[in-house]
């Protein structure tokens, strides 16, 4: 003779309802928070405004209107074969403070002691970079000119 133990009591089927319904619920608002994160995140690739030639110039940082810090680095990526001269401010900065990648076609200032610039100064600054080629062909290339704001 075989015994049998007895099955164990289902689970009451509104228990089971609630409980899919506050999974469900649950799963909802994540989603619905991701989305609303996704909508709010900056990419860093927004379209800039650039007054001088939109075809040589690849990025400018800070961008135009941004806000940043005074230690912020100033910089210009150009396309090839482009280098510049900046200036911040009506000062000009001298080639031998600036870093400079011909490789990249970039042109970087970052302030710090013994420099014409310690620090941004705080409000707004405006950058000039003359634009130049390095291949030796004469091409006028129009001034590339952004500000942006010092906190």
């Amino acid at each position: 003779m075989t015994t049998t133990t007895p099955r164990p009591p289902l689970e009451n089927p509104r228990t089971v309802l609630v409980r899919r319904i506050a999974i469900a619920l649950v799963v909802v608002a994540c989603v619905a928070g991701l989305a609303v994160a996704v909508a709010h995140t900056r990419r860093g690739d927004e379209e800039f405004t650039i007054t001088g030639s939109p075809n040589v110039v690849q990025l400018l940082a800070p961008p135009d209107g941004s806000n940043v810090l005074s230690q912020a680095q100033v910089e210009i990526d150009l396309a090839s074969p482009y280098d510049a001269h900046v200036a911040i401010n009506g000062v000009a900065v001298p080639d031998g403070q600036l870093q400079k990648h011909p490789e990249l076609s970039q042109v970087v200032f970052t302030p710090g002691a013994g420099k014409v610039f310690e620090k941004l100064p705080s409000g707004r600054n405006c950058v000039q970079a003359d634009v130049f080629r390095v291949d030796g062909a004469n091409e006028a290339v129009p001034p590339v000119r952004w500000c942006f704001n010092v906190t």
